[in-house]
């Protein structure tokens, strides 16, 4: 078995990248251009550190095959900040403290550095409790692997269990997938929508017509619409709400905004029908109402009323009783006390076999 080796450098092209896999060339620190490949989301231009070991592929040929890897990170003491004052694993430790900590230490090197001298002459340079230095610089041992990825995650405020949710995902990876393409989180990660994925993007400089970001603002337009009831949104008031969404800066924004529309439809991700627009979601559920409706719109059947029920009943209320007895589907309508959800539930389940539906039609 080959022995590991660390590989550094610079990654100067990129044949392959997703979120979980890539392929490309490092030019090394002290050596020529290597092939590498790996769990990882590499883009060009990324400082990097590779452990791993090289392999010869029958189809491409010697390789490095990447098994971890970490990024030479730009400092940041405002990320120092937050990760010091929102890790849990710092007790003692709010915002305040934290940035006398920053102040004094300068950087994470520095903090390193002073955190490995002498506490009782830090209590009385900062005036802070030295059990609370002590819980301090074991916790910054301990976490030592992931300081440096977590400050710069905290820079984009992100809390420790979002920061949590990434690296579990991810791994020192993340920084990769940020870099590529921030907004792809929101399909990728439980819990985050266009909202967040856009803080942490905007937080990274990235620019407001990034394709990603258009892509994800149209999607969260559509879905909002969908979520306030509408199967179907007309396709030039969809490209209005993201156009108040994205606030692009260009005079061309709603061509833009137009331009990846098309992308998204022509990918699948979007589906259009004249000037109506739908997700594949909505779509396969309307084609599965579709279905069903049609093979059981055609059974008929009589049945029974239990004894004494249309007593309670008012006349319309009885007739959309009496069309749910002799229909295996129907749908009955009604607001708040018109006792639509009673005449649903009192009727026979034994036959046929139906879908029964208790809704109201806005």
């Amino acid at each position: 078995m080959s022995e590991s080796v660390t590989l550094r450098g610079v990654i100067t092209k990129v044949f392959h990248a997703s979120p979980t896999f890539s392929a490309g060339l490092l030019k090394s620190d002290d050596g020529p251009s290597v092939k590498f490949r790996g769990p990882l989301c590499a883009n060009v231009g990324d400082t990097v550190a590779f452990v791993g070991t090289f392999v010869k592929d029958p189809k491409f040929g010697k390789q490095f095959n990447v098994e971890r890897l970490s990024y030479d990170l730009p400092e940041s003491a405002d990320g120092l900040v937050q990760y010091l004052a929102r890790h849990n694993a710092f007790s003692g430790i709010g915002e305040s403290t934290a940035q006398k900590i920053v102040d004094f230490a300068k950087d994470a090197a520095g903090l390193g550095r002073m955190l490995a001298g002498d506490l009782a002459a830090l209590h009385q340079a900062l005036k802070i409790p030295v059990t609370v230095l002590e819980t301090l610089r074991d916790a910054w041992r301990r976490n030592a692997s992931e300081n440096s990825l977590r400050t710069y995650l905290a820079k984009f405020g992100l809390t420790e269990h979002q920061m949590n949710t990434l690296i579990e995902k991810f791994g020192e990876s993340v920084i990769g997938v940020l870099r590529q393409d921030p907004y792809q989180l929101i399909d990728l990660v439980d819990g985050y929508g266009f909202k967040r994925a856009d803080q942490i993007a905007r937080s990274m400089g990235t620019p407001k017509d990034h394709p990603g970001r258009i892509d994800a603002a149209i999607l969260y337009a559509l879905n909002s619409e969908i979520d306030a009831g509408h199967t179907w949104t007309d396709g030039h008031a969809l490209i209005g709400l993201a156009e108040k969404i994205l606030f692009l800066d260009s005079l061309e924004g709603r061509q833009q905004i137009q331009k990846r529309a098309r992308a998204l439809a022509d990918s699948g991700r979007i589906l259009l029908d004249g000037v109506a627009v739908t997700n594949l979601a909505m779509s396969s559920a309307e084609n599965f109402i579709r279905t069903v409706l049609a093979e059981f719109s055609g059974r008929t059947a009589q049945i029974q009323p239990p004894v004494g029920f249309h007593e309670e009943l008012k006349a319309a209320q009885l007739e959309a009783y009496k069309i749910a007895l002799r229909h295996s589907v129907c749908v009955i309508s009604g607001g708040a006390g018109t006792r639509a959800t009673k005449i649903r539930m009192k009727r026979a389940p034994s036959w046929p076999p139906s879908i029964s539906t208790s809704t109201r039609f806005v």
